[in-house]
């Protein structure tokens, strides 16, 4: 009998994990994707300057992602395992512990960015005679 659960839970597994790989297989061709354009209208249209600043963004973006989807996978299978045990409870309550962490993580985010984006730049390689962003936005597309 045991065999036949194991058997029974294996499958279940099986389906969650063969969702799981193509929905992100999708979401990361697309990222690849959008990247590309992004990249080539970048470059065609606007220029060195904006190509460079749109590399910068994509690896902050990249880092944002990254944690983001660790808290994500994490919370799936915390709230998994304790759906499984019945524990509705503690699902929701991991839930909320988690969007309220992300929400956290969002401002921190937002204000290394925000008060530290030139230092930054220069951690994640930008060169040479860098404008700062908040004293003239419209020097990324003019230039």
């Amino acid at each position: 009998m045991d065999f036949i659960k194991f058997k029974k839970e294996r499958s279940i597994l099986s389906r969650m994990f063969l969702t799981a790989f193509l929905t992100t297989s999708v979401i990361e061709l697309a990222n690849v994707g959008s990247g590309l354009i992004d990249g080539i209208i970048t470059s065609r249209m606007l220029g060195a300057t904006s190509m460079a600043a749109e590399g910068i963004a994509h690896t902050i973006f990249s880092i944002i992602g990254t944690i983001s989807g660790l808290l994500s996978v994490g919370m799936q299978t915390m709230n998994g395992v304790s759906l499984a045990r019945g524990n509705v409870k503690e699902t929701q309550q991991r839930f909320s512990m988690v969007a309220l962490l992300s929400t956290i993580v969002a401002i921190i985010f937002f204000l290394v960015i925000f008060f530290f984006s030139e230092q930054l730049a220069f951690l994640l390689g930008a060169r040479g005679n860098a404008q700062s962003f908040w004293t003239n936005p419209l020097h990324i597309c003019v230039d």
